[in-house]
């Protein structure tokens, strides 16, 4: 499991994801954001988006339900 922030120096979100992708195309992720507009696209079972400030239980339940789905 990947849990990574939409905006990061030098490799962003969505651009990490892209390039792990490549290699484990079934890799769930977990996404954290301040910025709606930064959503990546939803994947259905492998991606969730947890918009912040967020507290330790979304981090937990997010966790949780991508575990349950792989």
């Amino acid at each position: 499991m990947l849990v990574t922030d939409m905006r990061m120096p030098r490799l962003g979100g969505p651009e990490l994801i892209r390039t792990i992708r490549v290699t484990d195309p079934e890799l769930p992720v977990v996404v954290t954001t301040g910025y709606s507009e930064a959503i990546p696209h939803q994947e259905p079972g492998l991606l969730t988006v947890i918009m912040k400030p967020y507290k330790l239980a979304q981090v937990t339940m997010g966790v949780g339900e991508l575990l349950s789905r792989s």
